[in-house]
C-alpha cells in the first residue's frame, strides 16, 4: 500500500506552520546567547505544545502515514502525555512542566515536521540556515571584541572562550550541511559559506560539536563522490575539518594558538590546546550517566521510565547526581524518562530514517548522523526532531510514501525538470 505525502498547507495555514517553527526554534535556542543572557519561561515554552497539538489536529497528517509511524508516533504521544499527566497529579504542574517539557517539546516538533513536510521544508531550511549564519556572526563579533566571555573554569583555559551552547554551536553545523547541499546557490558561494560555518562551529570549541562536524563532512563528501559533485560543496566543509586539525597540530609546533583562550595575544603554552585534552567535563558526564543507570528501578519503571510517576532515575526526590537537569546525554535522558520502550521508539525512527534507500544522503539524513554524534553527550535541540520528521517522510519506497513530482528535480540539478530525479525538497528547495 502506497501513502502520499500531506498537501501543501495554504495561506493562513502556511503561515502558521512556518511561525510556529521560528517560535519553537527561537525559543529553545535563545538561552545559548551567553552575552546576551536571555531566556524563557517552560510555561511560555510550553504554549507551542498546545499551538502544535491544534495545527496537527486541524491538518490531521496521520491519513497520509504508514502504519510503522502512526503506531510509533502515537506511543510517544501516549508515553509523554500520560507521564506529563502522572507527575501533573503528583507534584504539580509547576514541576511536571519542567520535567517533562524536555520531551513534549521535542515529540511537539517532530509533529509539525510530520505535518508540514514536504511543501514548508525550503522555507523552514533557509530560515535554519540564516539562522546558523547569525549565530556565526554573533560569536564572530563575541570573540573580536571580547565580549560576554564567561568566567574560566579551574583547571582549564578553553572554556572562557566558549561564547555559544552547545545547541547553538550545533545548529551552526546543521547550517552548514544546508547550505553544502542549497542547490538554488553557486557551487563556488556553497564552499566558502559551509567553510565558514565550520570553522565558526570549531570556534565555539564544544568537542561534541567537533564530532558531529567530522561526520557531517565525511558524508558530504560520500554524498558528492555519490551523486556528483554539484550535490554538495566539499571543499569549504573540507577545509573546515583542516582548521579543526591545524587548531589542534600548530600549538605542538610553534607558540601559536588559532582558538579563543589559546594564550596571551594567540600565542599557546605549547602542547595540545586544553580544548582537545581537557577530561573534566567527560568525567562529570560519566558520574552523571552511571548514577542513573545504577538507580534502583521497578522493572514497569525500566520498561516505561517516568510514564507512571517519578522515578528513582529522574525526579525532585531522586538520589542519582544531579537529579534536575538532562544527563547531557540523549540516549541516557531517554531510559531514564521514557524507558526501554521510548529508547527503542526512537531508534526505530532514527534506523528508517537513515536507511532508507529513498534518501540517498539528504541533508535531512546527514543532519541526523551528525545528531547521532552530539546525541551522546548533549541532548538533541528539539527542531532536531523536525528534522528527524523531514528524513522519514521524505524516506522514499521504503516507508511507503511517495512525493509529489512537482518537487523532484534532475540529479545534480538545480531546476525542475524530468530525467533522474533526487529529492529536491531536502536538498535545493525547489518549489
Amino acid at each position: 500500500m502506497t501513502f502520499r505525502a500531506p498537501p501543501r498547507a495554504g495561506g493562513p495555514v502556511s503561515l502558521i506552520g512556518t511561525s510556529l517553527f521560528v517560535w519553537l526554534l527561537l525559543t529553545t535556542t535563545v538561552e545559548g546567547f551567553s552575552a546576551a543572557e536571555l531566556g524563557l519561561s517552560r510555561t511560555r515554552e510550553i504554549m507551542t505544545v498546545y499551538a502544535v497539538v491544534a495545527v496537527t489536529l486541524f491538518r490531521r497528517p496521520w491519513r497520509w502515514w504508514p502504519r510503522y509511524l502512526k503506531y510509533s508516533s502515537a506511543s510517544l504521544v501516549v508515553l509523554v502525555s500520560v507521564g506529563y499527566i502522572s507527575w501533573m497529579l503528583d507534584l504539580g504542574s509547576a514541576l511536571a512542566i519542567n520535567f517533562w517539557a524536555q520531551w513534549m517539546i521535542p515529540v511537539a516538533a517532530f509533529f509539525l515536521g510530520l505535518s508540514f513536510f514536504p511543501g514548508l521544508w525550503p522555507t523552514w531550511r533557509r530560515i535554519l540556515l540564516t539562522y546558523g549564519c547569525a549565530i556565526a556572526a554573533y560569536q564572530a563579533v563575541i570573540l573580536l571584541f571580547r565580549l560576554g566571555a564567561e568566567e574560566p573554569e579551574p583547571g582549564s583555559t578553553f572554556y572562557a572562550a566558549r561564547t555559544i551552547s552547545a545547541s547553538l554551536a550545533m545548529t551552526v553545523v546543521v547550517a552548514m550541511v544546508l547550505a553544502a547541499t542549497e542547490q538554488r546557490i553557486d557551487l563556488r558561494t556553497r564552499n566558502i559559506l559551509a567553510g565558514l560555518l565550520g570553522v565558526s562551529a570549531i570556534l565555539a570549541q564544544h568537542r561534541t560539536v567537533w564530532i558531529a562536524l567530522v561526520i557531517a563532512c565525511a558524508l558530504l563528501a560520500l554524498r558528492s563522490a555519490r551523486l556528483g559533485r554539484s550535490s554538495a560543496a566539499v571543499l569549504g566543509p573540507a577545509l573546515s575539518f583542516g582548521f579543526l586539525v591545524l587548531a589542534a597540530v600548530l600549538p605542538l609546533l610553534t607558540r601559536i594558538s588559532l582558538l579563543p583562550a589559546g594564550g596571551e595575544g594567540g600565542e599557546a603554552e605549547g602542547g595540545l590546546p586544553s580544548s582537545f585534552e581537557d577530561t573534566n567535563t567527560l568525567g562529570w558526564r560519566w558520574d552523571m550517566w552511571a548514577s542513573r543507570m545504577q538507580a534502583a528501578r521497578s522493572w514497569i519503571e525500566w520498561l516505561v521510565g517516568g510514564m507512571f510517576g517519578e522515578t528513582p532515575a529522574w525526579g525532585p526526590n531522586s538520589d542519582v547526581l544531579v537529579p534536575l537537569i538532562s544527563s547531557h546525554s540523549m540516549f541516557v535522558d531517554l531510559l531514564s524518562m521514557l524507558g526501554l520502550v521510548g529508547l527503542a521508539l526512537f531508534l526505530f525512527l532514527v534506523a528508517v530514517a537513515i536507511t532508507s534507500r529513498g534518501n540517498r544522503l539528504s541533508a535531512a539524513v546527514v543532519i541526523v548522523w551528525a545528531l547521532l554524534a552530539y546525541g551522546i553527550f548533549n541532548q538533541w535541540p528539539p527542531y532536531g526532531w523536525l528534522v528527524l520528521a523531514a528524513a522519514l517522510v521524505s524516506s522514499g519506497e521504503s516507508v511507503g510514501m511517495s512525493v509529489p513530482s512537482k518537487f523532484e528535480v534532475p540529479r545534480g540539478s538545480g531546476r525542475a525538470g524530468s530525467g533522474v530525479t533526487q529529492s529536491a525538497t531536502l536538498d535545493d528547495g525547489a518549489q
